[in-house]
């Protein structure tokens, strides 16, 4: 059996969302968990998750951010408006 991640054009593997955001897988698995976070931005193939990143861009672009800390990672990635 070989271990092939599905072409499902438009989605990434939960290592490579997290690796383009910047982010941990953890915080990717945590986002389903969010307000707001579209559910249709997801889907099972197999034993992978892969994640819609154009959708999950339009979350984070809409997302309110805090003046505290560290500005995160992603911001300029989906064109953030406090990036």
């Amino acid at each position: 059996m070989t271990n092939i991640v599905p072409d499902a054009p438009g989605y990434l593997t939960t290592m490579a969302l997290a690796n383009r955001y910047g982010v941990s897988i953890e915080t990717v698995r945590h986002w389903v968990n969010w307000t707001g976070f579209p559910t249709e931005a997801r889907q099972r193939k197999g034993q992978y998750m892969l994640w819609n990143a154009e959708q999950i861009d339009a979350w984070l672009r809409n997302r309110p951010v805090s003046n505290k800390g560290a500005k995160p990672r992603w911001l300029a990635i989906v064109g953030h408006p406090s990036a």
